[in-house]
Order: structure tokens, then sequence, then C-alpha cells
């Protein structure tokens, strides 16, 4: 989710042939997903595009993580200090919980909401980070990351309601 060079692979110790994907949960009792994925090359931080996020219904998460097809289906972060990426969105001030979540193989999972972590809800992007310190205390283990990265919501949320994503990195 960042087009910096792709050197991370390497440093994150996956195998040639290791791959992530994402997905996100289905509306009960529809085929519709809960929010729809589309590529922004207008609005964007850095590279050529952005990822934009419109929300159909309540609560859902939509989540990138290792793909258990290839190799373990995790990722070791450890060599890293921080996680960064920029967000942006007007809509978020009227939902509940709008949220980060990280988790290892091991079922421990870290939680933030966006806003402590730099996101303002004001239509404009915000630079936000993550300490790796941070999420290895909330007993994570970098080691062994399955979720790379999720992104969850809760009440509030009207069908057609947006967020953007993009420049997701470690540093």
């Amino acid at each position: 989710f960042s087009e910096l060079p792709k050197t991370i692979n390497k440093k994150c110790s996956w195998n040639k042939g290791s791959d992530s994907h994402c997905y996100s949960w289905k509306i009960q009792g529809s085929n519709r997903e809960s929010v729809e994925m589309t590529d922004d090359h207008r609005d964007k931080v850095e590279g050529e595009l952005s990822y934009k996020f419109v929300l159909r219904a309540g609560w859902s998460r939509w989540t990138l993580e290792m793909n258990p097809e290839y190799g373990n289906g995790v990722a070791d972060i450890s060599s890293f200090k921080k996680m960064g990426f920029a967000m942006k969105s007007k809509d978020a001030s009227e939902w509940e919980k709008f949220r980060v979540i990280i988790a290892s193989k091991n079922g421990m999972a870290y939680e933030a909401k966006l806003t402590s972590l730099g996101f303002k809800p004001d239509g404009q992007w915000h630079r936000c980070q993550i300490s790796l310190d941070a999420i290895k205390k909330s007993g994570v283990d970098l080691n062994q990351i399955k979720t790379l990265f999720a992104v969850a919501w809760e009440g509030g949320v009207r069908n057609g309601q947006s967020f953007q994503l993009d420049d997701l990195h470690l540093e």
C-alpha cells in the first residue's frame, strides 16, 4: 500500500512467493461487501494513487493480512521502529470506534483509535504513526504478524461515507 521501493519484503523476511491479501466482511443477508475499495489517482499523498474505501453499512472492518497459502502466513516486522500511513476522511467524525488493529499469529492484537495516532476527521490528509514498541507491549509478537493492518469502524456509518488510505509503510 506504499509505492516506495519494494525492499520491505526482504527486511520482513518474506520468502520468495510470499504475499498478502485484503478483504472486507459481507453485509449480513447480502452478497455485497461492507466496503468497496477503489484506486484514486487524483487524490494521493505519494506515488501514483491512494485507496478510497466507500462504506455501505454499520460496523465492519477491512483487513490486510499475510496470505496463509505462502510460507508461514506471517511477517517479521521486528527490525522496524514504527509503522506510518496517511489517512483522510470528513465522514469519520460520526463513526464509533474508528480504529487500527494489528495482530500476531498467537491471537494477541494491538488496537488504537485513529485519533490517537494523528488522524482528524476534517477531510484533510493526516500522516499517522504507530510505535512498534507500543504494539509489542500489547503482547503482539512482532516476529509473527498475521494481520499487518486492519481498519475497523462501528456504528454511525451511513451508506456512501468514505475514508482514504495511502503510504502504509514501515520504518
